[in-house]
């Protein structure tokens, strides 16, 4: 129960507390759903696979289309030029409210406090930030790597039909970990000690050490599954009634925010308690976890 109540009675009471960060959440909201419908996109540049018409055969897409539409894809250069992009509206989305709840959780934070967390950002942090991204993507890729390998062999062994489950399976399985290793990145630049090789070794504790990775992935699990349900069915009721496509991002970032936000706030809170025996995150939140009793 108390673990309840630091990450979720807490979360609350923090976001009234500092109800700016609401405003700073709706606005990274409206940036990035702006960003995304004004951006490059793929299917400009490669043939879209067209996966859900071949769902009686996925296996034959796998293991016979995929591989040469993933060599088509990265022979363009606009790949590149969108993983970018999206690298930087990332850092935009996350660092800036990271920053934020580092101010809070370190009792920095004093009036309206938007424009000085993102101020206090530094390239070094955006820096790490991006290796650490790469790094989640490298150890997932080589996962979903294997899996594929495992895949074919069934595949080629004449079950096609379960072959192509197994990485289904894996994609699946690592998402969550997928999403809370960006979630914690972002957490971890933020901190304004420690060196580069200091925050390399507490993130990979996400991987390393089972106590930090189940809960991650349970918590990431549930997280994804919920922001899937409240971001996707606002939308559909809204688009039965509002044709503006300004007007109806503008309602949909303000009715889903206070969702958005309470869930960036209790995960920053996991993050705190997962990693409060590391003497990195320790000391930059003493204060904090003095005043919890952890």
């Amino acid at each position: 129960m108390k673990v309840l109540r630091l990450l979720l009675v807490h979360a609350v009471k923090d976001i009234y507390r500092y109800k700016s960060f609401l405003v700073l959440i709706l606005l990274v909201m409206l940036i990035d759903r702006i960003g995304s419908h004004y951006s490059p996109k793929l299917s400009a540049v490669i043939e879209r696979p067209r996966i859900w018409a071949r769902m009686a055969d996925v296996s034959e897409y796998l293991y016979g289309e995929l591989p040469g539409q993933l060599g088509r894809l990265f022979s363009h250069y606009e790949l590149f030029v969108i993983l970018g992009g999206g690298f930087c509206l990332k850092t935009l989305l996350s660092l800036w409210p990271s920053s934020d709840m580092r101010r809070m959780h370190r009792e920095e934070r004093t009036g309206f406090g938007l424009i000085g967390s993102l101020l206090q950002l530094r390239w070094k942090q955006v820096g790490w930030d991006l290796v650490a991204v790469l790094l989640v993507c490298a150890i997932s890729l080589l996962v979903l790597l294997v899996s594929y390998a495992c895949g074919l062999a069934i595949h080629k062994g004449g079950n096609p039909q379960y072959s192509g489950f197994v990485v289904i399976a894996c994609a699946a399985a690592l998402w969550p970990l997928l999403m809370a290793g960006f979630s914690y990145s972002s957490k971890i630049a933020v901190i304004s000690a420690g060196s580069f090789v200091a925050k390399t070794r507490v993130f990979l504790l996400l991987f390393t050490r089972w106590a930090i990775f189940f809960p991650s992935w349970l918590f990431y699990g549930f997280r994804i599954y919920l922001e899937l349900f409240v971001i996707a069915i606002v939308p559909l009721f809204l688009n039965e009634y509002i044709s503006n496509w300004g007007v109806r991002i503008l309602l949909v970032s303000s009715i889903v925010c206070p969702v958005y936000s309470l869930l960036k706030m209790v995960s920053f809170k996991v993050f705190l308690y997962l990693f409060r025996q590391e003497p990195l995150v320790r000391e930059e939140y003493r204060n904090y976890y003095q005043a919890e009793g952890l």
